[in-house]
């Protein structure tokens, strides 16, 4: 595989001369011009590139703090059930008193757990709703981006064949 072409290897590439050859000032100037254009297309793939990164950093933050929400939602779960197997096991001593507590206990645990059932889904809301825009961003860059069959990062200038 060679060496892929650089803007400089565009602007310092020479060739020789021949009887009724091209003009070289015209060469040139047409050269520098495919080089800047070159070198614009090559910071935006790098910026893009940059970009891309970035958003999927943030989306496997975005997943972690998912996970982190289902654990303390499993969590929160399983302290419940806790609270219920304590409360029953005070309820065969004190009956009433056991009941009125474990009520009070389950609610709190219900409304918990259903808060944070509430926080789950919306943290997935959020990732869906990111990464829905995600795809939109990168698909909206993507289609600004020329097509070459042969290789992706170096694509003809609009308009050639």
């Amino acid at each position: 595989m060679t060496e892929p072409i650089t803007p400089i290897d565009l602007v310092h590439q020479t060739f020789s001369r021949k009887l009724f050859g091209c003009d070289s000032r015209q060469v040139q100037e047409f050269l520098e011009k495919v080089a800047a254009s070159f070198g614009s297309v090559v910071q935006e793939t790098e910026r893009l590139r940059q970009e891309l990164t970035a958003a999927r950093q943030m989306l496997q933050e975005r997943e972690k703090e998912h996970e982190e929400l289902r654990a303390a939602l499993a969590l929160a779960e399983k302290a419940a059930e806790q609270i219920r197997s304590n409360a029953q096991k005070e309820a065969e001593l004190i009956v009433k008193e056991a009941q009125e507590r474990a009520r009070r206990i389950m609610e709190d645990a219900r409304l918990q757990a259903a808060e944070i059932q509430r926080q789950a889904e919306a943290a997935n809301q959020q990732k869906l709703r990111f990464q829905a825009e995600l795809r939109a961003l990168l698909e909206s860059y993507l289609s600004t981006l020329p097509r070459d069959e042969a290789c992706p990062c170096r694509a003809p200038a609009r308009g050639s064949p």
